[in-house]
């Protein structure tokens, strides 16, 4: 099961409504062969469409979120813990 990575942009990193992400998060994301999506598809609200996710194996997550974090304009790379059902 693979691991998802919310990832999080500072406001201006990139243009509301407009899917591209910056240069060097598209790098690190490669780097992983980790496909970023918006979280809010098409949301011209300024702080919605700066919440990207992606999805790795789980022996890369960590490294995945600590590479974003070095990148320029990410304010936050977490990583969703296990989905827990209760028995």
């Amino acid at each position: 099961m693979l691991k998802r990575i919310t990832i999080h942009l500072a406001p201006g990193s990139k243009t509301p409504g407009v899917l591209l992400l910056p240069k060097d998060v598209a790098e690190v994301a490669g780097e992983f062969n980790a496909k970023v999506e918006a979280m809010f598809p098409g949301s011209t609200d300024p702080e919605l469409s700066q919440v990207f996710e992606t999805s790795v194996e789980p022996s890369q997550a960590d490294k995945l979120a600590e590479a974003l974090l070095k990148c320029e304009g990410v304010t936050g790379a977490y990583v969703k813990p296990d989905d827990f059902y209760p028995t």
